[in-house]
């Protein structure tokens, strides 16, 4: 009997790899039609892009172009990066700011955009 578990075994195993295997098929033709309908997608949209403006798609294809051949030094690069996180950062404290005063101080967005960004006065009444 030991011997027939020992000979079911390898048949199942065999059945399980044949249904791994399938399933790799199966998402493999699925994943290759979604391919294809975001590549149908993003010509469509290139082609409308290039109906509506032109020159701007002109310009966008030659920087991006530009970019991947390797044109920009590396120091411009990330010069540019980390120019562009002070700048997110700068506005993300900002915000979080106008923010934190709204909340403390009870005015609107309106008060405190008007001041230029500051907080309004503090006023604090006393119940006596």
């Amino acid at each position: 009997m030991p011997q027939r578990d020992r000979i079911d075994q390898p048949g199942e195993a065999v059945r399980e790899l044949r249904a791994q295997g399938d399933e790799a098929i199966q998402l493999g033709r699925e994943f290759g039609r979604a391919t294809k309908d975001t590549a149908r997608d993003l010509s469509l949209a290139s082609r409308l892009q290039l109906e509506r403006s032109p020159y701007l798609t002109l310009a966008a294809t030659f920087g991006v172009g530009y970019v991947l051949g390797g044109g920009i030094p590396l120091r411009l690069v990330t010069f540019a990066a980390a120019l562009g996180g002070r700048v997110a950062a700068s506005m993300a404290l900002r915000e979080l700011a106008t923010t934190a005063v709204r909340a403390t101080a009870g005015g609107s967005a309106e008060a405190v955009e008007g001041e230029g960004g500051s907080a309004p006065p503090a006023t604090h009444q006393v119940d006596e």
